[in-house]
C-alpha cells in the first residue's frame, strides 16, 4: 500500500529521519503529483521547524497548504530537494476517514486500550457529551465514511485517533473547520496548545484568530512560502493577513489528491449487487494479491456464501478512502491482518460449500451404484425376468439415467443456492419508496413556483428512522421572501437535520410550507429541484465539468463561463486545455476542496432557484474565499431566501434573522443585534470567538 514512487533504497530516498536540534527541515523542496505535469505543487520550499513548536500555515485555496503536509508525509512525490524530520509523526486529514465500526474502535486505530489516557484524549477533543449522547456510548457502530454522525463529530473522532496514538510531530489539515467556534476554541486551548503542549504541531487552518498562538506562521501562495514568521514579526513587516490572502495569483492550481493506486469507491450494496450480476475466474489469490497492492480488480471474483463476501469489499472500500491516514499511521499491517481475517472466513466458506458439493455427489454415486447394483443382481437371480438383450438395454439406460439425476439433482442445488442472489435483487428493487416521487399532470405545479420564496415550518419533528429517537423537537417559524437566515448552534445541536426536514430526507412530523403550499402535497423531485443547496461536503460527478454544471444540457455555455467568473475560477478553468469539458476525477480529487465549494456555488448561480441553503459551505475555505461566497450570494441571490449554516459567525452576522439550534430545538429566533442584547445562547457564542473576533461581530450586527 506504499507508492512506487517512494519504495525507493535509502540511499536514493530524499526523505530521512535524523537527531539535530530541528523536528523538521526542508530544502530546496520542488514537488508535483505526476511527473508530466508542467507546473510544480510545490516549488522552492525551504522551512525549519524547531522541536515542540507550534506552526500555523494559512494561504488562499489552493495555496499549496495541505501539499506541504502531503509532501512530509511522502505522499507527495519530490523532483528535486529533501526533508529531513525527527521522530515519528501523525497526521489529521482534512476530510475526516471514519471506518464502519465502533467510536471506540475508530479511536484505538489497533491501538491497545489505555483508560486514562483514553478518557484524557475523550475529554480534551470535547467529545464526552456527544459520547453521552450515543445510545451505546462509545460501542455505538458508526456507518460507513461515518454517515450518521454529524461534520464536527466526525472531525473530533478523526482528531482524537491522532491524538490518542504518542507522535512526536501532529499534522493537523484544517480540523477546525466542521466545528462551531465555541468547541473550536476548546479545541485549540486544551487539545493544540494544551494536551499536545511539547509536541511539534502543523495546524493548516482559515481562522486567523488563532495565529497569535502559533511559533511561527506560513503563508502559502501558488505553492511556494510567501512570508514566514511569529506573528508579531509579519505586522511588524506591515503584512495584513487578510489582504495577503486577497492577493493570490490566478494560476494558483493545486491537486489536493491523495494519491491512490485505484479510486474504486463501492458501498456494500452496490458489491453484493455486482457480484450477484456478475461473475469473475479472478482467484483467490489474486484479490489477495490486488488487495495488498491497494487495487482492486475491475472484474470481482465470484462468490457463493454473501454474507462472508460483503465484509472483505467493505474492508478494502474503507481501507482505499483512508490509504493516506492509514500510511500515516503505518497501520498497514493491522489492516492485511483484518483484509486477512476477513479472507480466511471467507475462503472456509467456499471450502465448505466446494467439500460439501463434493460429498453430495459422492452420495448421489454411491446411491446409484447400489441401486444398478440391485438390478444387476435381481437379473441375475431372477433368470425368467426379461432376456438377455432387455438386460442389456435395461442396464445401460439406468446408468445414463443416473447419471442425469445426479446432475439434475447437483443444478437443483445449485439453482437453489443461485436463487439468493435473486432474491437479494428482488429485496433491493422492493425497497419502501418515498412518498410522491414524481407528480401527475393534473397535480404538477408550475415551473416557475415557488416565486416568493416563503417557508414556513409547523410543529415540525425529525427523526432518521421509524424506531429511532426524535432530532428536531417542536421547531416552528415562518421565514419572509427575500430574508436571510443565519442558523448556527454547537456541532450536532440539529443545524443540518433542520435542512434534511426542509428537503423532506428523514422521516418528518409537523408541515412544511412553501409557498403557502405543503411540501407534503409536492412530489420529491418537484419541490427539491426548486431548492439549491452547497452541501457541508461539496460533491462533484465524475465526468465533465460541463456536466456538473449543467447535468441536462438545460443552458448555453455562455451562462456556464459566466457563472464561473463569478466564482473567480473562469481564468483557472481557461488555463486547462479541455475547458468546459475537462475531466472531474472521483469527489472532484483534481481540485481542492475551496474550489469544489465554488463549484457548487457556480451550479447554483446557474439553477437561480428561489430558495437557496448553505450548509457549513465556507468551513474548508480561507476568509477571502469565503467573502467571496458571501458577497456572491449577497449579490446573485439578492431575491431569494437563502439558508445559511455556519460555524465562522462573521460570515452570518448580517442575516435578516439568527437561528440559534440548541438540542434539537430552536431557542432563539432574532436579528442578531437583538440576540446580542438578551445576552442568551447567541451573546456566549460570539464572546466565546475572542475579545477581537466579538468586538468586530458586534460592530457587524449594529450596523
Amino acid at each position: 500500500m506504499m507508492h512506487t514512487e517512494i519504495i525507493k533504497r535509502k540511499e536514493e530516498n530524499p526523505y530521512q529521519t535524523i537527531k539535530e536540534s530541528f523536528a523538521l527541515r526542508l530544502i530546496n523542496v520542488n514537488a508535483k503529483w505526476h511527473g508530466d505535469n508542467k507546473g510544480y505543487t510545490l516549488s522552492n520550499v525551504n522551512l525549519t521547524v524547531l522541536p515542540g513548536s507550534f506552526v500555523a500555515v494559512v494561504g488562499q485555496v489552493g495555496s499549496g497548504k495541505s501539499s506541504l503536509l502531503q509532501a512530509i508525509l511522502q505522499e507527495l512525490p519530490l523532483t528535486n530537494g529533501s526533508i529531513e524530520s525527527r521522530g515519528r509523526i501523525n497526521y489529521i486529514s482534512q476530510q475526516p476517514w471514519i471506518f464502519a465500526s465502533s467510536v471506540k474502535q475508530n479511536i484505538l486505530f489497533g491501538q491497545t486500550m489505555d483508560k486514562s489516557r483514553y478518557n484524557e484524549v475523550i475529554k480534551v477533543c470535547q467529545m464526552e457529551s456527544d459520547i453521552d449522547s450515543f445510545p451505546q456510548g462509545d460501542r455505538t457502530i458508526v456507518g460507513e465514511r461515518g454517515i450518521n454522525l454529524s461534520g464536527g463529530q466526525r472531525a473530533r473522532i478523526n482528531l482524537a485517533r491522532a491524538i490518542y496514538k504518542d507522535a512526536d510531530i501532529y499534522l493537523l489539515d484544517d480540523p477546525l473547520s466542521a466545528v462551531d467556534s465555541h468547541v473550536s476554541r476548546r479545541l485549540v486551548d486544551n487539545c493544540i496548545c494544551g494536551y499536545l503542549k511539547g509536541k511539534t504541531r502543523f495546524l493548516v487552518t482559515h481562522q486567523l484568530q488563532y495565529l497569535q498562538l502559533a511559533d511561527q506562521i506560513i503563508v502559502m501562495n501558488n505553492g511556494s512560502i510567501e512570508q514566514k514568521g511569529t506573528f508579531n514579526q509579519l505586522q511588524a513587516l506591515g503584512l495584513d493577513f487578510m489582504k495577503l490572502l486577497k492577493a493570490t495569483d490566478a494560476k494558483c492550481k493545486e491537486n489536493e489528491i491523495e494519491q491512490q493506486p485505484d479510486k474504486q469507491r463501492q458501498n456494500s450494496i452496490k458489491n453484493e449487487i455486482k457480484a450477484d450480476r456478475e461473475a469473475s475466474n479472478d482467484s483467490l489469490v489474486e484479490a489477495r494479491e490486488t488487495a495488498i497492492k491497494g487495487r482492486m480488480s475491475r472484474k470481482l471474483f465470484f462468490v457463493y456464501f454473501k454474507a462472508t463476501r460483503s465484509p472483505i469489499f467493505d474492508h478494502l472500500n474503507a481501507s482505499l478512502q483512508g490509504l493516506t491516514t492509514i500510511r500515516a499511521f503505518n497501520a498497514e499491517n493491522i489492516l492485511m491482518a483484518n483484509l486477512c481475517s476477513h479472507q480466511d472466513l471467507h475462503s472456509s466458506a467456499c471450502f465448505l460449500f466446494l467439500a460439501t458439493s463434493r460429498a453430495f455427489g459422492f452420495y448421489i454415486d454411491m446411491i446409484c451404484q447400489l441401486y444398478i447394483g440391485v438390478i444387476i443382481v435381481a437379473f441375475t437371480i431372477f433368470k425368467d425376468l426379461a432376456v438377455v438383450g432387455n438386460i442389456g438395454l435395461t442396464i445401460t439406460q439406468i446408468m445414463s439415467l443416473t447419471n442425469m439425476l445426479q446432475y439434475g439433482i447437483r443444478q437443483t442445488a445449485e439453482l437453489e443456492s443461485q436463487m439468493t442472489s435473486i432474491e437479494r435483487i428482488h429485496e433491493y428493487s422492493h425497497l419502501e419508496e418515498e412518498p410522491m416521487i414524481d407528480s401527475k399532470p393534473e397535480t404538477k405545479l408550475p415551473d416557475n413556483w415557488p416565486t416568493k420564496g416563503h417557508v414556513e415550518f409547523k410543529n415540525v419533528n425529525l427523526k432518521y428512522s421509524h424506531q429511532g429517537d426524535y432530532i428536531l423537537r417542536d421547531i416552528s417559524f415562518t421565514v419572509l421572501p427575500k430574508e436571510k437566515i443565519g442558523i448556527v448552534g454547537r456541532t450536532g445541536a440539529g443545524k443540518s437535520s433542520l435542512i434534511n426536514a426542509l428537503f423532506r430526507l428523514a422521516c418528518v412530523e409537523g408541515e412544511i410550507r412553501i409557498d403557502d403550499v405543503s411540501t407534503s402535497a409536492i412530489a420529491m423531485h418537484d419541490f427539491r429541484s426548486k431548492i439549491s443547496i452547497i452541501p457541508q461536503e461539496p460533491f462533484l460527478f465524475t465526468d465533465s465539468l460541463r456536466r456538473n454544471l449543467d447535468p441536462f444540457d438545460q443552458y448555453s455555455d455562455a451562462m456556464l463561463w459566466q457563472a464561473l467568473q463569478d466564482v473567480e475560477l473562469k481564468e483557472i478553468i481557461s488555463e486547462m486545455a479541455a475547458g468546459l469539458n475537462t475531466k472531474i476525477s472521483e469527489g472532484g480529487s483534481n481540485f481542492s476542496v475551496g474550489q469544489r465549494q465554488l463549484f457548487c456555488l457556480a451550479r447554483a448561480i446557474i439553477k437561480n432557484n428561489q430558495i437557496m441553503v448553505l450548509d457549513e459551505a465556507t468551513a474548508n475555505i480561507d476568509p477571502y474565499t469565503d467573502s467571496l461566497i458571501q458577497q456572491t450570494v449577497r449579490t446573485k441571490f439578492i431575491n431569494c431566501t437563502v439558508f445559511t449554516i455556519a460555524h465562522r459567525l462573521n460570515t452570518i452576522m448580517d442575516s435578516d434573522r439568527i437561528f440559534v439550534i440548541d438540542a434539537g430545538r430552536l431557542v432563539e429566533c432574532d436579528h442578531p443585534y437583538i440576540l446580542l442584547q438578551r445576552k442568551g445562547y447567541f451573546y456566549k457564542m460570539v464572546q466565546q470567538t475572542g475579545s477581537v473576533m466579538a468586538e468586530n461581530l458586534i460592530d457587524i450586527a449594529t450596523k
